[in-house]
């Protein structure tokens, strides 16, 4: 005597609801999977907030577990990466415009770098924190902290040549700004 599979027991009606049923159910875990899981189009970018030496950049991005950024020191060469912690000494001091001219902040502490008619923009600490590269009337300059020598790298700006602006970029574009 043969055995029936259960499948030809079943009526064919009863076989297209199951399928039906079974149909259903994928599409949904499928579009459920797609709605809540973290495809890449939703993925944040990483960010590169600066060079820490001549190979690596120091690259942070956010984690959704932790709920916060993490930095990491990734090899320009290579793309080896390495989690990288930021002390307090690191984050200590920073360059600023106050009223067009250009201070090193420290804490509570700020320490007056220019004084100048013209209004200096964009002041950029630089990492190893013994330069300020700036601008001044379109023009890239930049002082040396230790002894306060000015060095101006263009000498060409005007309201229609802005050294140091990327005026035909967008500004999310440009790093390190």
């Amino acid at each position: 005597m043969k055995k029936k599979l259960w499948l030809n027991a079943l009526s064919s009606h009863t076989v297209k609801q199951l399928c039906g049923s079974l149909m259903l159910l994928f599409f949904y875990a499928s579009a459920h999977s797609q709605l809540y899981s973290d495809t890449s189009i939703l993925k944040p970018l990483p960010r590169i907030t600066g060079w820490a030496d001549n190979e690596h950049y120091i690259v942070q991005r956010y984690n959704r577990e932790q709920k916060k950024d993490i930095s990491f020191l990734e090899n320009s060469k290579t793309g080896a990466e390495k989690e990288y912690v930021i002390t307090n000494t690191q984050l200590v001091a920073k360059a600023v415009a106050i009223d067009g001219d250009i201070f090193v902040v420290a804490g509570k502490d700020k320490k007056r770098i220019t004084n100048t008619d013209a209004e200096e923009k964009l002041p950029l600490l630089s990492p190893d924190k013994k330069w300020i590269a700036f601008l001044r009337n379109n023009d890239l300059f930049a002082i040396e902290l230790a002894t306060s020598k000015e060095i101006r790298f263009t000498n060409d700006g005007t309201e229609t040549i802005l050294n140091g602006y990327a005026s035909w970029v967008y500004y999310e574009e440009i790093l390190g700004r």
